[in-house]
């Protein structure tokens, strides 16, 4: 059986992978690319969402 991700937006970002709380993120950009991936819910290519080094 396959654990279900959930994202929850209100109150401020908590992502779950079934009963396990996922964080430990290196900044909060990280979940915040995540939570904007989710909702347009379509691919991106990498340059677009990543800046220019």
């Amino acid at each position: 059986m396959t654990a279900v991700l959930e994202i929850r937006l209100f109150g401020g970002i908590e992502i779950r992978r079934g009963d396990a709380p996922i964080g430990g993120f290196v900044s909060s950009k990280a979940p915040a690319l995540l939570a904007c991936l989710a909702i347009t819910a379509r691919p991106h290519q990498r340059d677009a969402i990543t800046p220019p080094c």
